[in-house]
């Protein structure tokens, strides 16, 4: 059950400015899943009504679940969740309700020669009817976002709605985080603005969200209510954070994250300007005397490796559970990687829903073998010892002679054999396997020694390799039971982060083509990959040009192997998948400019909002 706020009312002073009672529901609306979302979201219209508020503000697209993506192509489905925004408002009493759906429109103006016939919406719900409509006016097209290839957009800034009394702006997600939005409906005498969100985690971007409606409350001279959902969606984590920033922008509320949370408080407003030019009016002011509710929480925000983790973990308990696998399946290494990995599904899924191989070869050390089973004892986990040394051999030989390529390297087979064996074990189970591979190897091409892994999901595919070492001793540290996980302290064994890191191509080689750490790696592909900085960028930035030049050379080169390897959590402003779209095939190769010569300067590369731009 979601945790329910608020604290006991408390009898006050007359407040010197009017206030709404304002709920937030956090909920996880999980896409396309129409019933299930109908059903949490009734359940936190009837709580709200119950703590007498007047506006309960969901999350973006919340009949639906974020992202719908071409689900929105199917009539039916659109058609569907127009049902469930009817039966909705049939429920809705005093309270406001503004809920987000898929709302059809007439052949709205696309971007291109395309009409949209949807549109990104919000209803507000109220006494059994649907008695308003707003249209999101920005729609994202960067990152992961598409949402030009579905909606049109709405054509009006401004605007507000009386509720109880008060003026209220009401926007969807990016509509916030663009001035003249907002603005515009403080023009027209909105005393509050709310706005309904899905926004997406990566690391940071709680302290991105809350400067934004801190600005904007500041700004505008108004209080801000921000609401968002939680939950994983494919590739996509959503943290919550819902809050709320009076007319000063301080925060005075904040869910906490990664949970389902529903919180209610009474927001004072600023006396309305006149004249007031209201989209519809629900009715007056509450004429009752009620006393105000307590101060509300502000949850405290997790950072650094915490903050991470938690994204994994949801990300990894949602994709296995809604895909309806009964084990998550992986093999441990006796490394830093797949030892997290492990950590990870036991925390998201419970031990028993957890079984792995070690699958020693030719070259693997005993002391490798060692760990993998220690740590699968310190966790609880399943562990099986299936030595592959033999059969190795024997696929070798086989191969050898049938074909005329040589003899074929024990090191490049057996990547591929311990996948067989995962993969036999996924069918046989009804599991689905974890890849173990981090960001870094991915980007280099060193997971699998270059070649395609299959598994069902990659919990890692966005983690660079120092973030991981970061990851382990921060969950080593703390005690699993105090964030509802089973597994305690110290469960990955200290020899496995001490080891020096191998991909096992050799017995002896480190797995490191490159003549730097991985502190340098990692940044210079924060800079190639995130920042889409320039090799030329990136030595002026202090790193050395023959490692610059070797960095982004295996980035080009491996763009058709990271095309293939399953969906992973985002943690990061741009992973590989959706964030970073690039041509399988192509020749352009980034390079370092020599000595000498002069490149096209087109200035210094920066976001603007999460769109990069060039300053020349």
């Amino acid at each position: 059950m979601p945790t329910i706020w608020p604290a006991p009312m408390r009898p006050a002073a007359a407040p010197t400015a009017r206030s709404l009672r304002v709920a937030i529901g956090q909920l996880w609306l999980p896409v396309g899943d129409l019933d299930g979302n109908h059903r949490r979201i009734a359940e936190t219209m009837a709580w709200a009504e119950e703590q007498g508020s007047d506006l309960l503000v969901l999350p973006e697209l919340a009949i639906t679940g974020y992202p719908p993506e071409d689900l929105v192509h199917h009539p039916d489905f659109v058609g569907d969740n127009l049902e469930v925004l009817t039966s909705l408002a049939e429920l809705a009493e005093d309270c406001v309700t503004v809920v987000g759906f898929v709302d059809p429109v007439e052949g709205g103006p696309g971007p291109d020669s395309t009409p949209r016939y949807l549109a990104n919406a919000v209803a507000l719900l109220y006494r059994g009817e649907v008695r308003g409509r707003y249209h999101k006016v920005l729609l994202p097209n960067y990152g992961v976002f598409d949402e030009r290839r579905y909606f049109a957009a709405g054509e009006r800034f401004g605007g507000t709605w009386s509720l109880h009394g008060a003026e209220v702006g009401v926007l969807v997600c990016e509509d916030l985080w663009r001035a003249d939005v907002p603005d515009a409906q403080t023009g027209d005498g909105a005393q509050i603005i709310v706005s309904a969100n899905a926004s997406p985690y990566h690391r940071g971007k709680q302290a991105e969200r809350e400067h934004t409606v801190t600005d904007t409350a500041r700004r505008c001279g108004l209080p801000v209510v921000y609401a968002a959902g939680v939950g994983g969606q494919d590739e996509v984590v959503f943290d919550g954070g819902s809050m709320i920033a009076d007319a000063s922008g301080r925060i005075v509320a904040r869910t906490p994250a990664f949970t389902q949370s529903r919180l209610v408080t009474d927001v004072d407003l600023p006396a309305a300007p006149e004249p007031i030019r209201s989209t519809f009016t629900c009715r007056p002011q509450r004429a009752e005397e009620r006393p105000r509710l307590g101060a509300p929480p502000v949850a405290r925000v997790p950072e650094g490796p915490e903050e991470v983790y938690r994204a994994l973990v949801e990300g990894v308990a949602a994709y296995v559970d809604r895909n309806e696998h009964r084990l998550a399946l992986l093999g441990l290494s006796g490394g830093v990687d797949s030892a997290l990995v492990a950590l990870l599904a036991a925390d998201a899924l419970d031990v028993h829903r957890v079984h792995a191989l070690t699958m020693p070869g030719p070259q693997t050390p005993s002391e490798a073998t060692a760990d993998a089973l220690d740590l699968a004892d310190r966790i609880g986990l399943r562990c099986d010892v299936v030595d592959v040394t033999d059969e190795l051999e024997r696929v070798a030989s086989t191969l050898e002679a049938a074909t005329d390529a040589g003899p074929m390297a024990g090191e490049v087979l057996l990547p591929s054999l311990r996948a067989v064996h995962l993969s036999a074990l996924a069918e046989r189970t009804d599991g689905i396997v974890l890849v173990t591979s981090n960001k870094t190897e991915t980007a280099l091409g060193y997971a699998g020694n270059g070649l395609v892994l299959p598994g069902g999901f990659a919990p890692l595919k966005d983690v660079p390799k120092t973030l991981v070492y970061d990851l382990c001793r921060w969950r080593n540290a703390v005690d699993g039971e105090a964030f509802g996980w089973r597994v305690g302290t110290g469960a990955i064994p200290q020899r496995i982060i001490d080891r020096q890191p191998s991909a096992q191509r050799t017995p002896t080689r480190p797995d490191r083509e490159i003549p730097a750490g991985y502190e340098d790696v990692d940044a210079i592909l924060e800079g190639f990959v995130e920042r889409a900085a320039s090799p030329d960028v990136l030595v002026e930035e202090g790193f050395d040009a023959l490692v610059v030049e070797r960095v982004v050379e295996l980035v080009d080169r491996n763009e058709r192997t990271r095309a293939q390897l399953p969906p992973g959590v985002k943690v990061t402003s741009r992973g590989f998948g959706r964030d970073r779209r690039l041509p399988l095939t192509h020749e352009y190769r980034a390079q370092v400019t020599p000595r000498g010569e002069e490149r096209t300067d087109l200035g210094a590369a920066q976001l603007v909002g999460e769109e990069l731009w060039f300053e020349g």
